[in-house]
């Protein structure tokens, strides 16, 4: 499977480039074209250089179904705020004395969202007090417009909405965080600990076990260019060992990798055997010579 995801990383990153390459070229043509507002766009480029800035992006693209559902729920509310103030409190849409904001519904919807969306207070912010032109039934019914918009779509609609992603960025940087620390401290190929391997390697007399094996012993370069090799060689030009490597590449069978042990390892731990089988068969022999 590791060695699939390599191959996969590899198109993927291929294809990502492309299509990054297609768009600059896109806008720096719109830019010719004497539309330079265009150029303005290239400075979003910045974000393929940064991983941090693309959790940024993927915090609003990731959750985006959750996103645009929770948004659609808040429109249905909105337009239901919007109802009531065009057939119950149309005066108070007024933002000057003869120019309503609340002629048509459409014109209401409008004003609705942009405004109550907007002011800090919600929609009452946004609308006009006339308590001298209505009994205390409408007086009583403002107020609960009023206060209900601020509390259903200014607190919560509108938290609910930032704190999806937020969410979505923290748990995007505590998986980089997590993925950071995997490769600082496990081997990529072999997933063999760090401490273990600066302990053991240490011991056959190498420092830095961990840097030993990232970078000569089991180097994921080396596995990758061997993969692409086999990739693009002929299958009728295989060796017996490239054949059975192949075979297990494509069953997603990474038998043929070292798992959890290297060379090293083995070496000593086939050392440690034939010291401990000699040490015993001694051991043996002096108890019959007893």
């Amino acid at each position: 499977r590791m060695a699939e995801a390599l191959w996969a990383c590899h198109l993927s990153s291929n294809r990502t480039q492309v299509s990054r390459q297609l768009v600059l070229g896109l806008l720096c043509l719109a830019g010719k074209l004497e539309v330079e507002y265009f150029y303005t766009f290239l400075l979003l480029d910045v974000v393929n250089f940064s991983e941090k800035l693309h959790n940024v992006v993927k915090a609003v693209t990731n959750p985006l179904e959750s996103l645009l559902l929770t948004s659609l729920l808040g429109v249905l509310v909105l337009y239901g705020y919007s109802s009531y103030g065009y057939f119950f409190l149309r005066p108070d849409f007024e933002s000057k004395p003869g120019h309503p904001s609340c002629a048509t519904f459409a014109d209401c919807t409008v004003f609705t969202m942009n405004t109550g969306l907007r002011h800090e207070g919600g929609i009452g912010f946004g609308l006009q007090e006339r308590p001298e032109d209505r009994d205390d039934h409408l007086q009583v019914s403002r107020f609960i417009y009023d206060l209900s918009f601020f509390v259903l779509i200014t607190t919560l609609f509108l938290n609910l909405l930032f704190g999806i992603i937020v969410d979505t960025f923290g748990s995007l940087r505590m998986e980089s965080q997590s993925r950071e620390n995997n490769l600082r401290n496990t081997a990529f190929v072999s997933c063999l600990d760090r401490s273990q391997l600066d302990k053991s390697l240490s011991a056959l007399g190498r420092n830095n076990g961990f840097e030993w094996l990232e970078k000569g012993g089991q180097n994921k370069l080396s596995y990758m260019r061997f993969i692409l090799h086999l990739k693009r060689k002929d299958h009728l030009n295989y060796t017996g060992p490239e054949t059975a490597v192949v075979r297990l590449v494509n069953n997603e069978d990474i038998s043929w990798m070292p798992n959890s042990t290297c060379a090293v390892l083995q070496q000593e731990e086939r050392r440690h055997q034939r010291q401990q089988a000699a040490e015993e068969a001694a051991e043996h022999a002096t108890q019959e010579i007893g």
